[in-house]
């Protein structure tokens, strides 16, 4: 069975009553089985263009421009296993796209290399994919830092015990000594397309520098640009062996979009559309909200699991506040057909916790549009046959909520 066929079968409220431990092996060992073949060798360590040359003496693949890498697997004997440099202060355009392909990055495996923080980093990245790509046991950052201005592709690729985060697409416009003095990007040119699909993280986050959310999206877009995120068919699963950080953890957070530092504070909202599918997220005692979006347009959850384990948290955070995301707010929230244990939606309407309304989460066979800037429900409406089971379980629920106890 190949990895397309793999992926396609998964099915996200197929896991709502796993274990995290069967959550965690549901799909990933079937598709790292199903990996074409690759050659050891190194992944480009350090690319710099120079005017009017190649990157570095790599050449480019196509017509087109694009640089691309296939079958390639590294074991990592330094602080990153590829770097792409920002080509200095006026950051020139690149041509193409930069496209990765089957391609394993990991530690060196004796000694292990206590010291690797990145898979990749890069700086003024143009359009980037990653396909059927591995990243796994990097200890102390993330599997991806990329600092991009134009969009992205991440399909079919795994990120299991990144010591941070699977993922962090950033776009900075304004200088970040004594790192970047002049930035890390390019300003956008049009609005960007991020596109996350039939992707994995396995325990991320976990005794890394920087533990923070597994898929972290930082100003993928700006008010003149908007961008559009989509995240289908993937899983987010994390139960440390032992707990961490200040709260005595044994997770953080699955999916952060949001605003930051080294940008214009947002004079209007900066994605269009942040869409969420078939998306299993299985949290055990995190010390955040599951998945935190900011300042969208639309906000799509569909088919989606949501499983909170040992927490009283909202499992989905709208609109909290972070200094950079002026006097925006989203405009609507859409929860279609989605499963919720012990999970809540808060749409968060000033700057103090508590001033907020929450939702459920469990809406098996039913939609839910709520208004981004009341947090009142629109409308609601059945959009499929009624699941007995499902009702069953959402009564159960309920009952938890409103009596504090299972029994019937």
């Amino acid at each position: 069975m190949n990895e397309q066929s793999i992926t396609s079968r998964f099915r996200a409220h197929d896991c709502a009553r796993n274990t995290s431990a069967q959550n965690k092996r549901y799909i990933v060992p079937h598709i790292l089985a199903a990996r074409s073949p690759r050659d050891e060798g190194d992944l480009p360590n350090a690319v710099l263009q120079e005017p009017g040359k190649h990157w570095n003496g790599y050449q480019w693949k196509n017509d087109e421009g694009d640089l691309i890498f296939e079958n390639r697997e590294d074991y990592c004997d330094s602080q990153w296993a590829s770097n792409l440099y920002a080509n200095g202060d006026d950051k020139p355009k690149r041509p193409g796209k930069y496209i990765w392909k089957n391609c394993f990055v990991s530690t060196a495996t004796d000694p292990y290399n206590a010291g690797m923080k990145w898979g990749t980093r890069e700086w003024n990245v143009p359009h980037r994919e990653f396909i059927d790509c591995d990243f796994f046991a990097i200890p102390r950052e993330h599997g991806l830092y990329i600092s991009v201005y134009e969009g992205t592709v991440v399909d079919r690729c795994t990120f299991i015990r990144m010591g941070s985060q699977g993922i962090q697409v950033v776009h900075r416009i304004f200088s970040d000594p004594p790192y970047s003095p002049t930035g890390d990007n390019r300003p956008y040119e049009a609005k960007p397309l991020h596109i996350l699909k039939d992707s994995h993280f396995i325990d991320c986050a976990d005794k890394g520098d920087r533990p923070s959310y597994n898929a972290s999206y930082f100003n993928p877009g700006s008010p003149e640009f908007p961008g559009t995120l989509k995240v289908e068919n993937c899983s987010f699963v994390a139960n440390w062996d032992t707990p961490q950080g200040t709260y005595d953890s044994h997770s953080t957070g699955a999916l952060v979009v949001a605003p930051m530092s080294n940008n214009p504070v947002l004079t209007d909202n900066f994605m269009e559309l942040v869409e969420v599918k078939n998306c299993l997220f299985d949290f055990t005692d995190p010390n955040r909200s599951i998945v935190n979006i900011r300042s969208t347009d639309t906000i799509v959850f569909e088919d989606c699991t949501f499983i909170q384990r040992d927490t009283i948290r909202t499992a989905v955070t709208i609109d909290k506040p972070n200094g950079y995301t002026g006097d925006t707010k989203s405009k609507r929230i859409i929860i279609r057909n989605c499963i919720g244990i012990d999970a809540k939606l808060s749409v968060v309407l000033g700057d103090d916790y508590g001033d907020e309304v929450k939702h459920d989460l469990h809406t098996p066979g039913k939609e839910i549009v709520i208004d981004g800037e009341t947090g009142m429900v629109l409308s609601e409406r059945r959009i499929g046959p009624e699941d007995p089971e499902a009702h069953a379980a959402e009564i159960v629920a309920l009952r938890k909520e409103y009596f504090g106890t299972d029994a019937e």
